[in-house]
């Protein structure tokens, strides 16, 4: 079961996210809703949602403040946001900071539906193939993604390991090495943000995304799906 939780100054936008996501018929939990940023910071610390949908303005705490705090504290709770048109470059700075992806207003039952399935095929894995500790250091990758320079020893020193014994227990349990592992991830989250709109462009994605150079951006995107970035991005449409 996937537990969700909604962040929203509107209540009619709550009212109808919730409405919209017990009508999917998927298993899910809405286990809490909150109104400002100050109290969703509170209650996501208490409740540890699996997924979370943010409004970008919210009183007290917006929206991305919120993800800030809530990386700072490494909770693994996955992020979306929920804008209006005229909020993409606040969406923009989200996706830096890690967020999943961004819905705009009002949003349609399928794109919930779409992010909500990918949380459950994304949390499947970790409950089933990995070991607890090869859990953390994804959740870890998942979280720091976006960092340009996270690299191998920078991972092993933060879980108090060497790198090589860090490297065979990554291609033990997920059949590639840390280079690998983080691609994938960036990969997915790349493909989210291609997804999402039309307007981003392809170097800013591989800059929210962590490379340095769209050139090999794009080359590990194509090896990877079989498509280039804008391919992928057109056919998304």
């Amino acid at each position: 079961m996937i537990r969700i939780f909604l962040a929203d100054d509107e209540p009619k936008i709550l009212r109808g996210l919730t409405r919209q996501i017990e009508n999917l018929g998927l298993d899910v939990q809405i286990i809490g809703t909150a109104a400002n940023g100050e109290v969703a910071l509170e209650e996501l610390k208490r409740l540890r949602a699996d997924l979370a949908f943010i409004d970008i303005n919210m009183p007290k705490r917006n929206g991305i403040e919120l993800i800030q705090d809530i990386r700072a504290l490494q909770l693994r709770t996955e992020l979306v946001i929920v804008s209006g048109y005229d909020e993409f470059e606040y969406a923009q700075q989200a996706m830096r900071l890690g967020v999943s992806e961004y819905l705009l207003k009002p949003v349609e039952e399928e794109e919930l539906r779409r992010v909500i399935v990918a949380c459950q095929e994304a949390k499947e894995p970790e409950t089933s193939l990995y070991s607890p500790f090869i859990t953390r250091v994804m959740g870890y990758l998942k979280a720091n993604y976006q960092e340009e320079e996270l690299d191998l020893t920078q991972v092993a020193e933060k879980f108090e390991l060497s790198p090589n014994y860090l490297s065979n227990l990554l291609r033990r349990e997920t059949g590639g090495g840390f280079v690998e592992a983080l691609n994938l991830i960036r990969i997915n989250q790349a493909k989210e943000m291609l997804r999402s709109s039309r307007e981003v462009k392809i170097y800013e994605v591989a800059e929210a995304c962590g490379y340095k150079s769209q050139h090999y951006f794009s080359r590990i995107f194509k090896r990877t799906t079989g498509v280039t970035p804008k391919g992928f991005q057109l056919d998304a449409e």
